[in-house]
């Protein structure tokens, strides 16, 4: 009865994070030389009959377990980000990657720690978290990804009705800067975010931004870096973005900006779409996320409060911060 009742929860948990199992489950089967090899989705079916119940019943077991020790994990981390006094001042999510929690992503905490920021600064893991195919997983499906971004989004909507006129922003890096785009487009009628940041998001360029900027105050500001071919081009084009679109991510190039074929609801949208240029770094995927570009780079599009955040207004700031960046990790003015 109790590895039922595990198998149950473990079922409704992947349930939860929109994944099928009999679709997605990579499970691990002893076969008779006792070798552990992955079975596919046909061979599930099998597996869920009587005569495996016990391998079924172990195997969920162990998959239920990770989970609720990730889910620890990532509340223990949060912790001492979250504090009252933090999140009176604000709250600032960042949503990684399809790694989930990972040094890229708490680089992004330290580099808004650094630069001062007051707000609460919580790490959501937004995907399936399995180890290897979890990030396949996070990749691909984007019915689960959006559902993520409407966790999110009640996430924010809990914190506004309690902390009201705070200022709230998501920042996210690579699949997390799409789940930032859900979020914002799963906000309710008169509910908005004061703004989106994303990091060498893996969204497609041509994904139309109109309902998401219709929930940000301040608009959105997309980091890209063309360098960053291998991971938004080769493989977005491969596994597809997390908004299911194959093809060059909004990361790589920036994304595609409204023309005057564009109805004129979609142009003023777009008025508040800020693009900045990230160049070279050793990992481009990475770059963005380094505590001393996110300290000057990223965390004054949160302290001004005004977007574009004066990096047009003062031509010596802009050169002073390419002066004090490594080269690797000078960035272009909004364009």
């Amino acid at each position: 009865m109790v590895g039922g009742v595990r198998s149950g929860l473990c079922k409704k948990y992947l349930a939860y994070c929109g994944i099928s199992c009999h679709k997605w489950v990579v499970l691990l089967h002893r076969e008779r030389d006792g070798v552990y090899l992955p079975i596919g989705p046909a061979q599930t079916d099998r597996l869920l009959g009587a005569d495996h119940f016990e391998t079924m019943r172990n195997v969920y077991s162990i998959i239920l377990l990770f989970c609720l020790l990730m889910t620890c994990g990532c509340g223990m981390s949060n912790a001492k980000y979250m504090t009252d006094v933090r999140l009176d001042n604000g709250l600032i999510v960042i949503l990684p990657g399809i790694e989930g929690e990972s040094p890229y992503n708490r680089d992004i905490r330290r580099g808004l720690i650094s630069a001062g920021l007051p707000g609460a600064i919580p790490i959501y893991s937004w995907g399936a978290p399995l180890p290897g195919i979890g990030m396949v997983i996070n990749q691909t499906n984007f019915i689960g990804n959006r559902r993520a971004g409407v966790r999110i989004a009640k996430i924010i909507t809990d914190y506004q009705d309690e902390h009201p006129d705070k200022p709230v922003y998501v920042i996210g890096h690579s699949g997390g800067g799409g789940v930032a785009v859900f979020t914002a487009e799963a906000m309710p009628e008169g509910r908005q975010l004061d703004g989106l940041i994303l990091l060498s998001a893996s969204i497609s360029k041509g994904y139309d931004l109109t309902k998401a900027l219709s929930h940000c105050k301040s608009g959105i500001v997309n980091f890209y870096n063309k360098g960053d071919v291998g991971m938004l081009s080769v493989g977005t084009t491969v596994m597809g973005n997390v908004d299911g679109v194959h093809g060059p991510s909004a990361g790589l190039g920036g994304f595609v900006k409204a023309n005057a074929s564009d109805t004129a609801s979609k142009r003023d949208a777009y008025a508040r779409l800020f693009q900045v240029r990230v160049r070279g770094g050793s990992n481009p995927h990475a770059a963005a996320t380094n505590p001393n570009f996110v300290r000057r780079q990223v965390a004054p599009w949160i302290s001004s409060g005004i977007w574009p955040a004066g990096l047009k207004a003062s031509a010596a700031m802009i050169a002073y911060f390419q002066s004090v960046l490594p080269k690797d990790l000078a960035s272009d003015p909004v364009n």
